[in-house]
């Protein structure tokens, strides 16, 4: 009547309940997660860009698993042409974050891909930056010529 149980099986019930236990709670953190990311996407296509890198520096502190798609959504933020507060080193950096700290993210190949533009952009926009500089000094000097020559004619 009283049977002890056999080994194999002794805690069967003990291990279904803590697997589902388990996917309870991370099923919870994901069901949570899910809405400040489609939140922060959403403000950022209407346009709202500090709101929606507010939505994910809330959702990188409290959801480090989801931390390389906020990462991801930031270094977008940073580098969307119609961001006021557009820096393309910024979005740079967030972009390498999430080589160092998720390497086996499944963004990490379109990061690496936003990281080869980024630097060409950054490398065109100095080169623009330089030559801008170098047109201004020649109009100063083109300026100079021209008073010079205003002086010596009669």
């Amino acid at each position: 009547m009283g049977r002890k149980r056999a080994g194999k099986r002794e805690y069967l019930f003990f291990y279904l309940a803590a697997i589902m236990i388990w996917t309870l709670v991370l099923g919870g953190c994901i069901i949570k997660e899910k809405p400040l990311q489609s939140d922060s996407e959403d403000l950022m296509i209407r346009g709202e860009y500090s709101r929606a890198l507010e939505k994910n520096r809330q959702l990188l502190g409290n959801y480090p698993r989801m931390g390389d798609r906020a990462l991801f959504q930031m270094g977008l933020i940073y580098s969307h042409p119609k961001n006021p507060n557009r820096n393309l080193k910024k979005s740079l950096g967030y972009f390498q974050r999430i080589f160092k700290e998720y390497p086996k993210s499944d963004l990490k190949n379109q990061a690496g891909i936003w990281v080869l533009c980024l630097h060409e952009d950054i490398a065109k926009d100095k080169k623009i930056n330089d030559l801008q500089q170098q047109i201004k000094k020649l109009k100063e000097i083109d300026l100079g010529i021209q008073e010079k020559n205003k002086k010596s004619l009669p």
